[in-house]
């Protein structure tokens, strides 16, 4: 993920320090976290910033979780997710987001078969949550999330 995503700023389930950019208020509610592996070589896993190995972690919920997400300025940002349903229970998910204001729904991605991760990117800006669903298996979970400019 370090060359593709996360240049201004990333946080990692179950890690420390996180980098959360200056212009953007971030905060995930209603989630527990877990980690399977907290340093594996497994490519799966998310690379540990200036360190060696990986860590397969993950925010979760039974019913859903959100990412609240305010960026303070006016330009729009590329914002990434990673899911990874690390020990193959046939996780799917949907991944809705909607304006903190208006309530207006903006984007919704159902995603399944991701037990070799996947990144779903959008572009935002403003004020938005982001609601993470369990559509099968035992639940929804995210592994980390990563901000970056909008690429041309």
């Amino acid at each position: 993920w370090q060359t593709a995503y996360g240049t201004s700023g990333y946080s990692l389930a179950n890690f420390s320090p996180q980098n959360i950019p200056a212009n953007a208020a971030f905060q995930v509610q209603g989630e527990s976290s877990w980690t399977w592996a907290a340093n594996t070589t497994d490519p799966r896993a998310l690379t540990i910033p200036s360190g060696s190995g990986g860590i397969a972690a993950s925010w979760y919920n039974l019913t859903s979780f959100t990412f609240n997400l305010d960026f303070s300025d006016t330009a729009t940002h590329q914002f990434a997710l990673y899911a990874l349903d690390f020990d193959q229970k046939g996780r799917s998910e949907t991944i809705k987001i909607t304006d903190a204001n208006t309530g207006t729904q903006l984007d919704s991605r159902t995603i399944s078969n991701f037990a070799s991760g996947t990144y779903l990117v959008w572009n935002i800006s403003g004020d938005v949550i982001i609601t993470v669903t369990p559509t099968g298996g035992p639940n929804a979970v995210v592994s980390g999330v990563f901000f970056d400019p909008v690429s041309p």
